[in-house]
């Protein structure tokens, strides 16, 4: 999880808004440019697990931060919309599943929270809270990972290897772009790591 600059809204999102009442009525058509605003705006990356995402639907979807079932006012806002993969079992698709009303205060919102003040990749591509935080703010942290489970096995393991490839091979800036996990490689670079 990364911070993201969230642009202005995409025109289509305003006119679904006011043509449509649940978003599960917006075919393919309708959903490509919000889709690829989000893309643009994540640069190709999940806003959750950073992992490589493409625009399509292939591995990726149109994710409610807030729930629809939970908030149907959020469902057309364009604050409550990220890109995210498609797995099972991680970001926003596992999120929805165990995700309570209560959680939406503390959980960290990638636009608006800076996610690197929270969290912090251990060398062997745990994410754990920063150690400085206040107890509230370490509570935000960790249910934040639980809820997107951040610390999956297979995520853990794509991050230790960009790790390893970066403090193996002391990739330039420049290489390091085929790596997936941006964020790893951020804290990579700046060896910022327990």
């Amino acid at each position: 999880m990364h911070k993201l600059n969230r642009p202005g809204e995409p025109q289509a999102l305003v006119e679904c808004r006011h043509t449509f009442q649940h978003w599960s009525e917006l075919s393919g058509e309708h959903r490509e440019p919000i889709r690829n605003a989000l893309h643009k705006m994540q640069t190709g990356w999940c806003a959750y697990c950073g992992c490589q995402i493409s625009a399509n639907n292939q591995d990726s979807h149109i994710e409610h931060f807030r729930k629809q079932a939970l908030f149907p006012a959020f469902v057309f806002q364009w604050s409550n919309l990220f890109l995210s993969c498609c797995v099972e079992n991680t970001c926003g698709k596992h999120k929805d599943k165990i995700i309570e009303t209560d959680d939406y205060a503390i959980i960290l919102d990638p636009t608006l929270d800076d996610p690197e003040d929270f969290l912090k990749f251990v060398f062997n591509g745990e994410v754990v809270p920063v150690e400085s935080l206040s107890d509230a703010d370490k509570r935000r942290a960790s249910r934040t990972i639980e809820l997107f489970n951040l610390n999956h096995p297979a995520l853990k393991d794509s991050r230790r290897n960009v790790i390893k490839a970066v403090f193996k091979y002391d990739l330039p800036p420049s290489e390091m772009h085929y790596y997936p996990h941006p964020v790893a490689i951020s804290h990579a670079k700046n060896r910022r790591f327990r």
